[in-house]
């Protein structure tokens, strides 16, 4: 028996960016006007968000449609900042946030470029998803063990109680075919206040099944012949891939949503379990739940699809396979066509330099957004700027890959469905 500790399902990834120690930016005053009756009020940037610890400044810098820079400031958590022109401003504008953020190993800047933002509008940057205290532990009160027998071929083991996924997993390299049983014992631990269990087992004849159990303090011995077949039974077909992550976890009506944690009933990692079939790969749900989460991540070809859904079952999961054609690779007026339907996009250029293993690496990330029909435009950065931080190295980035959010069934919690086309 093995046991291991599945990944985090937190697959979105924050990149930061920062400079060098041994050149210090001056001060700049920050930008704290009061509206100004005779003026056109075109933007406010309301900021909610904390700043964390490695984070030295963060600015807003605003182009007009042609690119001309409208204005640019500093700002903190707290601030209330509001954009007033006394000449006309075009409909549209872009809204570009810069932060430079320093660690040991360096510094990184990250860009980002938001186009098509009507005149007028107010931004609020709101703290980071953090997780729920209902998840927390209200302590370990000891461990029992857990036997099963008569498996035909143990595959995929999950184990999780009312809260938590208790990281178990087992494997054997009896698939495919119908190997003889197969028995598992394991130590599961006891939480204050938590004495309800899920077992769920992918067996070696591709069978998924679940049993549900209360502690009574003691050992419990399971055969598997009493395991009970999901409510419904779902497929989806994965293309050849280098990777892949499928997670599924129940939800009562009074508990909130968690990117980790809920009733997890099937789970897999793909370097974990390659010998588990992909075509089709076989999922399910039991109706005990009223609410879900259901991710799915693989990289294929070029490509890097992530599907998140809170809510209802998403009993159909069709993989997209977009071709994307680029025309314009600069920045200021970045140009393609792709063959797949998209409520926006994300281009990214980057540049980097230097090897965190020698303390010197710098990493600047620009990304630019614009909502399906919106064609991205970007001026600039002021020179005040770019003088500031000579290390961004604006001249040397590349394109490097395209995000598109894909239309979704749902848009409970951190719901998403988008794909990463990478430059090759």
């Amino acid at each position: 028996m093995k046991l291991r500790f599945p990944l985090s399902l937190v697959l979105l990834i924050c990149i930061v960016f920062a400079c060098s120690k041994d050149q210090s930016p001056e001060p700049i005053e920050e930008k704290k006007e009061e509206p100004n009756p005779d003026s056109i009020m075109y933007f406010t940037l309301i900021s909610e968000r904390p700043k964390d610890e490695n984070i030295i400044e963060e600015w807003i810098v605003l182009h007009d449609a042609e690119g001309k820079l409208l204005d640019f400031s500093l700002f903190d958590f707290g601030d209330n900042l509001v954009f007033e022109s006394k000449e006309d401003i075009s409909d549209l504008i872009s809204v570009t946030e810069i932060r430079f953020t320093e660690y040991d190993y360096g510094k990184n800047y990250t860009i980002t470029t938001t186009t098509g933002i009507e005149k007028g509008s107010k931004w609020t940057l709101e703290p980071s998803l953090q997780s729920d205290n209902f998840y927390q532990s209200n302590g370990v009160e000891g461990d029992f063990n857990v036997t099963v027998s008569g498996i035909p071929g143990l595959e995929k083991l999950t184990v999780t109680n009312t809260k938590f996924n208790l990281g178990l997993s087992y494997s054997s390299t009896t698939f495919p075919g119908s190997p003889p049983s197969t028995d598992i014992s394991t130590d599961l631990t006891l939480y204050t206040g938590e004495n309800e269990y899920y077992v769920s087992i992918l067996d070696g004849l591709t069978q998924l099944k679940y049993y549900n159990f209360s502690y009574e303090n003691m050992d419990l011995s399971l055969n598997y012949e009493d395991f009970l077949e999901f409510d419904s039974y779902h497929n989806v077909q994965l293309p050849e891939n280098n990777f892949y992550i499928f997670n599924v976890a129940g939800f009562r009506e009074d508990y909130p949503y968690s990117e980790q944690n809920g009733v997890v009933l099937h789970d897999v990692i793909s370097f974990q379990y390659p010998e588990i079939p992909t075509k089709p790969f076989v999922y399910g749900y039991l109706d005990i739940f009223e609410r879900y989460r259901t991710l799915l991540v693989v990289n294929y070809k070029n490509l890097h699809y992530t599907r998140v859904q809170y809510g209802p079952r998403l009993e159909e999961i069709i993989i997209p396979d977009p071709t994307l054609n680029i025309t314009d690779f600069s920045r200021s007026s970045f140009r393609f066509d792709v063959d797949v339907d998209y409520i926006s996009s994300s281009h990214l250029w980057s540049y980097s330099e230097g090897t965190s293993s020698d303390n010197n690496l710098y990493q600047t990330y620009w990304y630019v957004e614009a909502a399906s029909g919106f064609e991205p435009f970007v001026g600039e950065l002021p020179g005040d700027i770019l003088t500031r931080y000579p290390e961004m190295n604006i001249q040397d980035l590349e394109y490097e890959q395209s995000l598109l959010n894909l239309p979704l069934e749902s848009t409970e919690y951190n719901s998403r469905n988008l794909i990463v086309i990478k430059n090759e």
